[in-house]
This record gives C-alpha cells, structure tokens and sequence, in this order.
C-alpha cells in the first residue's frame, strides 16, 4: 500500500458564529480506483458527518462526482465557537492506500453587530435575539 499525499486548503480560516466555512482537500493518485474521504476533527476523535446529531442540519460534503477529480470539501454551517479545531481531510483508495491533509485550524470567531452608538456581541450562533452590549455598558 502507498501513502496518498493529500493537501488542505486554506491552513488555517476564521468564521463567523452563524456562519459557514467552506474547507478543501485535493489529493494525488495515478490511478483513479473507488475509494472514499472524511473529515475529522483529531482532539474529539470524531469523524464529521451528517449522521453525528450534533452536524446533522450543519454538514454538507462533496459527492463521489468531485473524488473521481481527485477534490473533497466540507461546508459547516451555522458554525458555534464549538466548531473551532484542526479539520483533518483522510483519503483511502482501495488498493491503493491512505493519506491523510496536515489539516485546516477553524477559529469561529464572535458575531459583532453595529448600529449606531452601539456595538453588540451576539452570544449565540448568531441569533439577534440573544444580545449582549459591547463593552457592557
């Protein structure tokens, strides 16, 4: 088995609380076989996917159409400073072998919301109804 050299894109980005981020993988093979792609995040030891309750309505991933061009992506949506963590793309062609990306560090950064003589801080994946003044007042 051969390891498959797997690049990531951007190394690092920063999101919006409520958000969605868009995060790439391409990877090289000579021969393009049946195989499959993931996404994990290495510190909870979890696999991304719309089948965790917890990503159910935020995860939409690239189809088998994007792997046989040797591409992958996953959106998260609706991002919470929870999804903030190293994203790692893992590839495996049967036959071939595996490979896995150095990963893309998410920062889910705090929602600001302006409006004149006052700036707000949304608390909560973006919801305008939980507002916090900034600085507090």
């Amino acid at each position: 088995m051969t390891e498959i050299k797997v690049a990531q894109t951007p190394s690092s980005v920063s999101a919006t609380q409520g958000g969605s981020v868009l995060l790439n993988c391409t990877f090289e093979v000579i021969s393009s076989s049946v195989g499959k792609f993931g996404w994990r995040r290495p510190s909870l030891n979890l696999e991304i996917s719309d089948q965790i309750p917890f990503y159910r309505d935020s995860v939409v991933r690239s189809g088998q159409k994007l792997f046989a061009q040797k591409t992958a992506f996953i959106e998260i949506k609706d991002l919470a400073k929870f999804d903030s963590d190293l994203y790692v793309c893992e590839v495996e062609i049967r036959g071939v072998g595996k490979g896995k990306g150095n990963g893309t560090e998410l920062i889910v950064i705090d929602n600001i919301i302006e409006m004149p003589g006052h700036t707000f801080l949304s608390k909560d994946r973006g919801d305008p109804t939980n507002l916090q003044q900034f600085p507090p007042s």
